[in-house]
């Protein structure tokens, strides 16, 4: 839910939606982690293709130190 403005500029939520490959919480393992999203692009890259890693989450949850 996202906090916004209407036109009469009254205080609306408007619902946000988005399409995801893989998400994982705090119970899954670097290793789990890797093997389903760092190998495959890693391998990607080696055979000369492009690939993209985009990691979200709140600041502090581990993102930089798990890719």
């Amino acid at each position: 839910m996202e906090p916004k403005l209407n036109v009469a500029q009254q205080p609306i939520l408007e619902t946000q939606a988005f399409k995801v490959d893989y998400a994982f919480g705090p119970q899954d393992q670097n290793d789990e982690v890797y093997l389903q999203i760092g190998r495959p692009l890693v391998d990607l890259g080696l055979q000369g293709g492009l690939s993209c890693m985009f990691a979200y989450g709140q600041t502090g949850s581990g993102k930089t130190f798990t890719i």
